[in-house]
């Protein structure tokens, strides 16, 4: 997977690593599982939270900004809202 996810993502200060990790800003909608799963606060408050999981297989598609490294060398795989895959 690493080698499909590295000639989709365009960077090339350096290699994509098996552990480098990107947000799911970088996948179609299509390629992204959305569910929900019940939590139950400390209060005792029941809701239900929003999972999402990257599809198995799924290669990353979408890179709005010209610049791939907007955080500095090294940081792009880095996800901004806290929600990552791992490339495995």
């Amino acid at each position: 997977m690493v080698e499909t996810w590295s000639r989709a993502i365009p960077m090339s200060h350096r290699q994509l690593r098996p552990m480098d990790a990107l947000c799911e800003r970088h996948f179609s909608r299509s390629d992204i599982m959305e569910d929900f799963s019940p939590l139950v606060l400390s209060t005792g408050v029941y809701i239900e939270k929003r999972v999402r999981k990257r599809l198995k297989g799924a290669i990353p598609c979408l890179f709005p900004d010209e610049n791939p490294d907007p955080q500095g060398p090294g940081d792009e795989t880095r996800a901004i809202s806290g929600r990552t895959d791992e490339i495995r």
